[in-house]
């Protein structure tokens, strides 16, 4: 099953080592860069790549999406900054349940006119269903943001102008919230505490955002 990725990663110690060693010309378990595009083309394999990326940091949303995982390896081979990016995209994390979006980039009004609030799927429920419009083209936009960037700090940049973007801040809502609201532990919504937690979550983002480009967007691999 998965033509050898499994024993791979055994043996490079888990799937970030392993996408070190694809981008740094290495062979593990008889896989090297070559075949490793190639496997990561059939879609199972893909999948259970992924799945070993997320449990890394189980519960977390990756900034650079989790389907990236080839593209990071090409740019950690071909770039400068080499395992940098790959070091990025493992550390460039959020829980999900951080990832509220604004109400003005993905929300609705429930029948009784108050307001229900989107999210990553994970992060905000009515009753039980998870609360997601929008979730795709979020996803879509850090795609095309870490795609189109030429380096580190560009792509730090870019997917924080992102975030800004589609995420809650705890500023004041236009209406209350839905009393059928819920958070990821499935508990009751208060309004006036989510908003702190938003605004407190928020400013850890943008931290982890500065962090990041400072540790990996302003230097070569080992200095």
């Amino acid at each position: 099953m998965h033509d050898g990725l499994r024993p791979a990663l055994h043996e490079a110690g888990g799937v970030v080592p392993f996408m070190k060693a694809m981008a740094g010309g290495g062979t593990v378990g008889g896989i090297g860069h070559e075949k490793f595009n190639t496997l990561w083309n059939r879609q199972e394999n893909e999948d259970w790549l992924k799945d070993q990326f997320r449990a890394v940091s189980p519960n977390m949303h990756e900034w650079i999406p989790s389907n990236q995982i080839q593209a990071i390896v090409d740019k950690a081979k071909t770039s400068h900054e080499g395992p940098n990016w790959i070091d990025l995209h493992n550390e460039l994390r959020s829980p999900t349940s951080h990832v509220i979006f604004h109400p003005a980039a993905s929300s609705h009004e429930a029948p009784d006119g108050t307001l229900v609030l989107h999210g990553h799927v994970g992060a905000i429920y009515l009753g039980s269903t998870p609360q997601i419009k929008a979730q795709g083209t979020f996803h879509d936009e850090l795609r095309e943001t870490f795609l189109s960037a030429p380096d580190v700090a560009t792509a730090v940049e870019g997917l924080k102008t992102v975030m800004k973007k589609w995420v809650w801040d705890g500023s004041p809502l236009p209406k209350p919230l839905s009393g059928a609201l819920k958070d990821s532990m499935g508990r009751p919504i208060d309004a006036q505490a989510l908003m702190a937690d938003r605004s407190a979550h928020f400013t850890d983002m943008h931290t982890m955002f500065d962090a990041l480009k400072a540790k990996y967007g302003q230097k070569r691999p080992g200095k």
